[in-house]
């Protein structure tokens, strides 16, 4: 799961509360796409969390697509099985 940090984005920090509500909703939703179309419109205190948040936006990606195709490799732990 994209980590939960990720979801406490304010409008203090920038970007309008529609843009925020999408961008959580995208992110609880699983729509990855939408969630990387949406973060540059945020502003974040950290100039590298975007690149942070991006990441775990792509690995969360990547998980999920190997979860539905059944592509783990040897050793890989799937999310939620511990």
């Amino acid at each position: 799961m994209v980590y939960a940090h990720v979801l406490t984005i304010s409008c203090a920090r920038g970007g309008s509360r529609r843009s925020i509500g999408a961008f959580r909703d995208g992110i609880l939703r699983g729509r990855w796409g939408e969630v990387a179309e949406l973060l540059p419109q945020l502003t974040l205190d950290d100039p590298a969390a975007e690149r942070r948040v991006m990441y775990h936006v792509a690995r969360q990606k990547f998980l999920e697509t190997l979860e539905e195709r059944g592509w783990f490799p040897a050793g890989v732990v799937r999310p939620g099985a511990c």
